[in-house]
């Protein structure tokens, strides 16, 4: 069932088991894995079925730290959330991603990646993504493809595509209107969390509209499943009990904020040889996989005390254009030059031709080998480590609520730089050891330790701001995403990752989404 908190006859008050706080990815992943089940579940979300500028504008806020983009435009908000303009690309962290590493300070989750598993399984379907498999040796026979740099060296990673994007507001908003025991309740903006006068539990939540309507909720358990800045926004401004705000009690709430930094041209070169390995692919009409990263192994990280990362290789293969042509005429005789010239460049660049017809049909093996020497473009993604100082805050300005904006003061340390520099070195190494190409190196890159070019940008990718933690001290939530100290109270999303990897955080926020489900049920039945 669906309701208008402004709709004259929409309740004021309202109970429940679990209310879920945002319907995005992780709040609507929740209350479908709650729907059917003796739970009476709340789902609120602060816009509605589309967008509104006045509802987007609470998002604003203020910055310091390195250059970010507008916090308005970093998310949406309306049902569905920033699935709303999600690209689908899709990969379950690595192992490494969620251990203890001894170079990386304030790594290491409470829960393992085989604890996960399980989770990513099921949060596949869910996404529209293929089965649950990763395993890189089995896509690289698949494709007749070799990785040519030595195992303790660069690895590829294999993703996967939701393919179109999965809209998880159109998705699933016919099973939440069906489910007897789910409730919605659009335009309702959480502007309280109110503990009991001890502080240890959450006694209720207070809602408003923009047209000034109010309302109230008491639930057994709430999760907040706003995003990594609101949901640390939340915390924070709920400070009529506990002084510091809602679970801040070690002044944990807001820091360590992290992001995906991504370079898009810190190297260029030239590469020789097979150049197969270097090529994205695709495979599939509905769950695409795409090759699209070399990752320094763990070997590697652990050796060089780096973050994980990834390179992409982008290429430009114009060094034989008989061969395009060649290659042109093969994929013609075989039916297939209406698609060859689908992908929009046919006959006006034999190589870019040459790179599409081979990306599209290698397992038809219209084109064998492919060979250099030919121009290359390393684009760097990156992990970010936890900083304390990285973090989310309250600001002085109020919005049309009457709460108080964030101020997102988003800081990279040495470590990050270094990350990013010892990757494009060892990997330039590599080329030439092997004989495989050669790269120029920006000059920045091996600038001071904490200096970034103007073209740095980012994957809007809101991470650690209610970081999962065993020990209180070193976080917001343990490793069932309760808030340490307070009863009832759960976050959900990738604010609770201690660290981010490199990859898409929407289909760890999806299995996490589904573990909780399966708490709760557990815990409240």
């Amino acid at each position: 069932m669906f309701l208008d908190l402004r709709a004259a006859d929409t309740p004021d008050r309202f109970e429940a088991d679990v209310c879920i706080v945002g319907a995005g990815a992780a709040g609507i992943s929740l209350a479908t894995a709650l729907a059917g089940s003796k739970l009476r579940v709340l789902l609120l979300e602060s816009g509605g079925m589309e967008f509104d500028a006045a509802t987007q504008e609470l998002y604003s806020g203020a910055m310091a730290g390195l250059e970010y983009a507008a916090l308005d435009t970093a998310r949406l908000r309306w049902f569905g959330g920033t699935t709303n303009h999600w690209l689908g690309m899709s990969a379950p962290l690595q192992p490494i991603d969620l251990a203890r590493r001894d170079w990386v300070p304030m790594s290491g989750w409470p829960i393992g990646r085989a604890e996960l598993d399980p989770f990513y399984a099921r949060a596949q379907p869910v996404l529209d993504l293929g089965p649950f498999d990763y395993d890189t040796q089995r896509w690289l026979a698949r494709f007749h493809r070799h990785n040519p740099f030595p195992p303790e060296g660069f690895v590829p990673e294999f993703w996967q595509n939701s393919h179109p994007p999965t809209r998880m507001g159109e998705k699933y908003a016919a099973a939440i209107r069906a489910a007897e025991n789910v409730t919605a309740v659009l335009h309702a903006n959480v502007t309280g969390i109110r503990l009991a006068a001890d502080g240890g539990r959450v006694e209720r939540l207070e809602l408003r509209t923009l047209e000034g309507r109010a309302a109230t909720v008491r639930a057994r358990a709430v999760v907040l499943a706003c995003g990594g800045i609101e949901n640390a926004r939340l915390l924070l401004a709920s400070d009529d009990v506990r002084p510091a705000g809602v679970g801040n009690d070690r002044d944990m709430v807001g820091r360590c904020f992290m992001e995906h930094p991504e370079l898009w041209k810190p190297a260029v070169g030239v590469l020789e040889g097979d150049l197969q390995w270097a090529l994205a692919f695709r495979s599939g009409e509905t769950s695409p996989y795409n090759i699209m990263h070399l990752r320094p192994s763990d070997a590697m990280q652990a050796r060089e005390g780096i973050l994980n990362t990834s390179l992409h290789v982008t290429t430009r293969l114009r060094s034989d254009p008989g061969a395009g042509y060649a290659a042109l005429g093969r994929a013609r005789q075989g039916g297939w030059w209406e698609r060859a010239r689908a992908l929009g460049s046919a006959l006006v660049d034999p190589g870019d031709v040459l790179d599409g017809v081979y990306s599209r049909f290698v397992d038809r093996q219209y084109i064998p080998r492919l060979v250099g020497p030919t121009e290359a473009m390393i684009r760097v993604r990156s992990e970010q480590s936890p900083d304390r100082d990285s973090r989310v805050t309250l600001d002085g300005e109020r919005d049309a609520l009457g709460m108080r904006r964030v101020r997102l003061d988003w800081r990279m340390n040495a470590l990050d730089k270094r990350t990013v520099a010892v990757a494009l070195e060892a990997f330039a190494r590599e080329l030439g050891r092997l004989r495989r190409g050669r790269l120029r190196i920006e000059e920045w890159v091996g600038a001071d330790a904490t200096s970034w070019p103007d073209s740095l940008e980012w994957g809007y990718h809101h991470m650690g701001t209610t970081r999962m933690s065993a020990d209180p001290r070193e976080g917001v939530v343990d490793a069932d995403c309760a808030v340490h100290g307070v009863g009832g109270l759960y976050v959900a999303g990738s604010s609770v990752f201690p660290t981010g990897g490199y990859v898409n955080p929407t289909l760890t926020i999806v299995a996490l989404a589904l573990r909780l489900g399966d708490h709760l049920r557990g815990k409240l039945a």
